[in-house]
């Protein structure tokens, strides 16, 4: 944030101190009776963001899990008594941190030897970014307090991937299918780690006539089981294909960890009624 006085059409351009230096990019300005306030990006940011932009094409974080919080939240209004590190709020499931068995409440106190200071909301960016850019598939060492004792461990990041599975549309069937993700759907990675599910259903429809509901992973068409959108594709093709010769489907499924076979009879279709 700044005083400095962004108008519109200076979005994009430098905040420059006064020694001449660039400092940070504009984002933003808001002019109202308490006077200018305006945005800008750091310009460590903007450099990190162009080193990875040069070298992947786009933004190639690497992910630890790690959800980090400050020594002093005062968002929070929490206080912890200690000067050094930053304290670990929460690790994601399956993430590297927890596999390294970092714990919510250890407090980080070094990153590949150097500090890892945290006291004020202020210092958080800075260190999620200092942990989004290490080198994916490298073991990078953490020294943490846990119970007023030193330790240290080992954590090897790796490319967070998709936030969200893709999703494909099954007309006829009446419902939409979508891959399971980490992050989009934690309670079905749970029961499953790769595969696909039931996002939507249509009413009035036949997935709906069949008892299918959203939030059932497939795991069989007719007996052939199907992990990804591109086999489900496949099996919707040739039943909507032999649909005159056809028209029931046997589809197995996971519900809330519970194995079951429902019959989908596809014979109508709700589209053209």
């Amino acid at each position: 944030q700044t005083d400095a006085a962004i108008s519109p059409g200076n979005s994009g351009g430098p905040l420059v101190n006064i020694r001449g230096e660039v400092v940070g990019l504009n984002t933003r300005g808001m002019m109202s009776g308490g006077g200018d306030m305006g945005f800008t990006v750091p310009i460590e940011v903007a450099r990190d963001v162009a080193d990875q932009i040069r070298k992947h094409g786009r933004m190639d974080w690497s992910w630890t899990g790690l959800q980090l919080q400050p020594l002093r939240d005062f968002n929070r209004n929490v206080y912890f008594p200690a000067t050094h590190g930053v304290l670990v709020a929460e690790s994601d499931a399956e993430s590297p941190a927890r596999r390294a068995g970092i714990l919510a409440g250890d407090r980080i106190v070094a990153l590949n030897g150097e500090p890892t200071d945290g006291i004020t909301q202020e210092d958080i960016p800075a260190l999620n970014r200092r942990f989004g850019l290490l080198a994916k598939g490298s073991a990078a060492r953490i020294e943490l307090v846990r119970q007023e004792k030193r330790v240290a461990v080992e954590v090897t990041p790796r490319a967070k991937g998709r936030v969200e599975g893709e999703q494909l549309d099954c007309p006829r069937w009446d419902f939409t299918v979508k891959a399971i993700n980490q992050f989009d759907n934690p309670d079905l990675y749970f029961h499953r780690k790769e595969g696909v599910f039931i996002y939507g259903v249509r009413f009035p429809g036949n997935a709906a006539a069949a008892g299918l509901a959203a939030q059932d992973i497939l795991l069989k068409l007719d007996g052939q089981e199907v992990h990804t959108l591109e086999e489900v594709q496949q099996a919707h093709r040739k039943a909507i294909a032999n649909v005159a010769d056809k028209h029931r489907l046997l589809v197995s499924l996971l519900r809330n960890g519970e194995l079951r076979q429902l019959v989908l009879d596809f014979s109508r279709n709700h589209e053209k009624e």
